[in-house]
């Protein structure tokens, strides 16, 4: 799903906070691993994600859309 934190409220540490929400939930259920998609020239979201500990990968996303994703509707 989703992370996305509206115009007025970016740049406040919510989706930091969020981000290590997610992560301390997935270690207490012995989840590995957490995998982001972001667009390469969405500058804010890479530095936070980069920032939060993930790494760019060599992998190639594809994927099959079957529906239009509910934030653009």
């Amino acid at each position: 799903d989703y992370l996305f934190i509206r115009k007025p409220y970016r740049r406040g540490g919510l989706a930091s906070r969020a981000l290590d929400e997610v992560r301390d939930l997935c270690l207490a259920r012995d989840i590995c691993a957490i995998t982001v998609e972001v667009r390469p020239d969405n500058s804010p979201a890479r530095g936070l994600y980069l920032g939060s500990g993930f790494e760019e990968t060599d992998h190639l996303l594809l994927t099959l859309a079957l529906c239009s994703p509910s934030h653009q509707s």
